[in-house]
């Protein structure tokens, strides 16, 4: 799998890596579009990620390929947009549902691998959990017509 991997500031690079497999609660998605954040930027050219090397990205959505233990095969190949906030699910904020006050937090594309992945066959593993956080489904339409992914 082709995949932007950041090893440092501005030491990006595209290359051949392992094609991640979901672990239980997560999917692999085949990863059909991702934006450039202002974060992203500033990552690569200015402060470096949480951890080295990282593949960046968190604003992505794409295909549900692949499902992990504990995940309803129901969701294989539905489209998602990915919620990148990945809460502890134990601490207090957490017990509340006040998951973006977690105190344990994992973040995709900044403290573990994001969706700067290549097509066909490019993948990024994400939370099953679309009732609480990961990804959602997507109807597939967007506002004004066309047709999304």
């Amino acid at each position: 799998m082709k995949a932007w991997r950041l090893y440092g500031i501005n030491d990006l690079r595209y290359e051949e890596g392992q094609r991640p497999s979901p672990e239980a609660g997560q999917v692999l998605l085949n990863v059909k579009a991702a934006g450039i954040c202002g974060s992203d930027i500033q990552r690569v050219f200015e402060t470096g990620a949480h951890r080295h090397p990282l593949v960046i990205g968190h604003e992505f959505s794409g295909v549900v390929e692949e499902v992990g233990p504990e995940v309803d095969e129901a969701w294989l190949q539905k489209r998602v947009g990915v919620f990148p906030l990945i809460p502890c699910g134990k601490c207090g904020p957490c017990r509340q549902k006040k998951y973006e006050m977690c105190r344990s937090y994992n973040y995709l594309g900044s403290r573990c691998d994001g969706g700067y992945v290549g097509a066909h066959g490019g993948g990024s593993t994400c939370h099953a959990s679309g009732d609480r956080w990961g990804k959602f489904p997507w109807a597939g339409t967007v506002p004004g017509g066309g047709e999304f992914l």
